[in-house]
């Protein structure tokens, strides 16, 4: 079986613009949505670096021919960059959704003024302090209802900082790819005519 440095330039270039065309149809590029996750990015990933690898130790001579090599690891560097930007945004979203949060001290907790004492067995209680027990005992429950609220604000507001940052990066990085196929395709089509 040959491999990438058992081919000659021109061929090289074909087989390569043929990885990339599969690539740009994969869900690594289709994917818009950062919640599905993609189980062959690595492997994606994987042969993107290796193409990269033997574009990079051909020496192509013919201008046209280095040109379309020249383009065609362009798009291969960007592939790489929005494979390792989906990856850190799925991990930014993972750890918005998932890691403990610390207490938020502009949450807006209630504050209890009078805690009531501690019950002494035995001991029988006053109706104030019954009502004082109650009352304190419905300010912390409303307590743990605004903290888990404010949790799950944050929470919701960190994973829209992760989509946001890829769909702005993503969009960015693919029309690029795409940019650049479009200039690759012309120049393969120069030159076959």
């Amino acid at each position: 079986m040959k491999t990438f440095s058992d081919l000659n330039d021109k061929d090289l270039v074909v087989i390569v613009n043929v990885k990339i065309h599969e690539i740009a149809t994969s869900r690594v590029i289709q994917e818009q949505s950062l919640d599905s996750t993609i189980v062959e990015i690595d492997q994606v990933d994987q042969s993107v670096t290796n193409l990269i690898s033997a574009l990079k130790n051909s020496a192509a001579l013919d201008s046209k021919e280095q040109r379309a090599l020249l383009l065609e690891e362009n798009i291969l560097q960007r592939v790489h960059e929005l494979v390792l930007h989906r990856k850190s945004c799925e991990q930014s979203l993972h750890s918005a959704m998932n890691d403990p949060l610390r207490d938020n001290p502009l949450s807006g907790n209630i504050e209890l003024t009078v805690a009531p004492k501690p019950l002494v067995k035995g001991e029988i209680e006053t109706p104030e302090e019954m009502l004082l027990r109650k009352r304190s005992a419905e300010l912390q429950k409303e307590n743990v209802q605004v903290k888990s609220s404010d949790n799950a604000r944050r929470r919701n507001l960190f994973a829209a900082g992760a989509r946001g940052r890829w769909a702005e990066t993503s969009h960015r990085i693919k029309s690029q790819i795409f940019g650049d196929l479009r200039q690759l395709d012309a120049l393969m089509a120069a030159a076959m005519l």
